[in-house]
C-alpha cells in the first residue's frame, strides 16, 4: 500500500511543481513587460526630473496616508445609510430553470418509487431500498415542498 501512496504523492508534487512553474514563468513575463513599459515611459527624462517626480509621489503618498490614519477633518467615522432588504427578491432565470429541472427529477423519482411499490416483484426492491435508506422518501417529499415554493 505504501507504494501507491508514494506514487500518488509524487504525482501530486509533480502537478504542484508544474503549476508553480507556470505561475513563476507568467509572473516573470508580466514583470518584464512592466519593466519594459516603465523604461519606455521614462526614457529620455533627466535624473533631476525623475527625482522631483519621485519626491512628489512619496510626499503626496505620505500626506494622504497620514490623513487617512489620523482622520480627516470632517470626522473619522464612515457613515452608512440604512440597508433595506427587499421583501420579495426576484430570482434569476437560470435559478428558476434549475429549480424546475430538479423538481421534475424529484417527482419522477417519487413516481418510480410508487410504481415499484405497487408491483409484487418491485415490492422486494422497494423494501430493500427503504431498509437501506429509511428517510429517503421523506427527504424527497421535503425537497419537493421546498423547491415547489420557490
Amino acid at each position: 500500500m505504501k507504494i501507491f501512496k508514494k506514487r500518488i504523492s509524487a504525482a501530486r508534487d509533480q502537478a504542484i511543481g508544474r503549476i508553480a512553474g507556470t505561475f513563476r514563468e507568467s509572473f516573470g513575463r508580466l514583470q518584464k513587460r512592466w519593466a519594459d513599459w516603465m523604461a519606455m515611459k521614462f526614457n529620455g527624462r533627466s535624473k533631476r526630473t525623475l527625482l522631483v517626480g519621485l519626491s512628489l509621489f512619496v510626499a503626496f503618498s505620505m500626506i494622504y496616508n497620514g490623513w487617512v490614519l489620523i482622520g480627516s477633518p470632517r470626522g473619522s467615522e464612515i457613515r452608512v445609510g440604512s440597508i433595506k432588504i427587499p421583501k420579495n427578491p426576484e430570482q434569476p432565470q437560470i435559478l428558476r430553470d434549475a429549480y424546475t429541472v430538479e423538481l421534475k427529477r424529484i417527482r419522477t423519482f417519487r413516481k418510480f418509487m410508487d410504481s415499484i411499490r405497487a408491483s409484487p416483484d418491485g415490492r422486494i426492491v422497494y423494501d430493500s431500498i427503504m431498509k437501506a435508506r429509511p428517510g429517503l422518501l421523506d427527504s424527497a417529499r421535503s425537497l419537493e415542498n421546498l423547491i415547489g415554493i420557490k
